[in-house]
């Protein structure tokens, strides 16, 4: 049995594969790497079927990180990030004490 078999027993018969599971994984890294500053206790999250669109919200008392996160996005990375041999496009909204963070694949 090789790695994606075991995977996929383990996985059970959830309605995802495990090439959905790890797009999945990759885009959720490539959102841990931008949000790890804030330290984010609570995120609500909305990913598209085919796995190809996250977008994750999470709250933060402290406007001012909110505005780092906005800054790194925007001038530092430039809205891209490379991850895993991959791009991703991440583009953010701030409205009122949340940060709204959008995580595409670049295919």
């Amino acid at each position: 049995m090789d790695r994606i078999d075991f995977i996929g027993q383990i996985y059970g018969r959830q309605a995802l594969s495990i090439d959905d599971v790890v797009k999945f994984f990759d885009h959720s890294m490539a959102a841990y790497e931008v949000l790890q500053p804030l330290q984010p206790t609570s995120l609500d999250s909305i990913t598209d079927k085919l796995q190809s669109l996250m977008i994750i919200k999470t709250y933060c008392p402290d406007q001012s990180k909110l505005v780092s996160i906005e800054g790194y996005v925007n001038n530092v990375i430039h809205n891209k990030k490379n991850l895993y041999g991959k791009t991703f496009y991440i583009n953010t909204n701030i409205n009122g004490p949340s940060v709204e963070l959008s995580v595409q694949e670049e295919t």
